[in-house]
């Protein structure tokens, strides 16, 4: 297992910081990570619909340890009651009536030994009435055209540029914090 990594903060988020909190898509898509992460070069472009009822929370999942990380290689955690603050000071009063898809790697996996995965304890840190989904395995947005894209392992083609999703689809599982 690797070592702890140190935790951000709320203002550790924001303009002129390494870190970011912010929308695109007209506030469906809300990404929480490292300003440099190359994932959020994809997020202007993904796909998504205006009547789509959900909105989506991305941010990276820990791969060994259940836990939300700043970057695809992690330097800093982003502990689960910053992002259910992030979130709400996002969306303000509108969070309690929300349907959200946490595209997280890992975000609904129970690991041995854990008290919850990591959507259930986002959701208790939530104000009652937000329903949250999320993913048991893996997921991948580095396509062309972007979407999100769900598998128990993601693997990388060649020439290590396309992640390539294998195994079973992981769909939006339900969560009950």
């Amino acid at each position: 297992m690797s070592q702890p990594l140190p935790k951000l903060t709320v203002a550790d988020f924001g303009p002129g910081r390494d870190h970011v909190a912010e929308s695109y898509h007209g506030g469906k898509v809300f990404a929480i990570m490292h300003r440099n992460d190359r994932a959020r070069m994809f997020l202007p472009f993904v796909q998504v619909d205006p009547l789509d009822p959900f909105h989506y929370a991305v941010i990276h999942g820990g791969a060994e340890v259940t836990q939300f990380e700043d970057n695809e290689l992690p330097q800093f955690e982003i502990p689960v009651h910053v992002v259910a603050e992030l979130l709400v000071n996002e969306f303000g009063a509108a969070i309690v009536s929300m349907s959200i898809r946490l595209v997280t790697c890992y975000g609904h996996l129970f690991r041995t030994g854990d008290g919850g995965t990591l959507a259930e304890k986002l959701g208790r840190k939530l104000p009652a009435g937000v329903q949250l989904e999320a993913s048991i395995g893996t997921v991948s947005l580095l396509h062309v055209p972007p979407y999100f894209r769900f598998g128990e392992t993601v693997v990388w083609d060649d020439s290590l540029r396309l992640a390539c999703t294998t195994g079973q689809p992981g769909d939006w599982k339900p969560v009950v914090p």
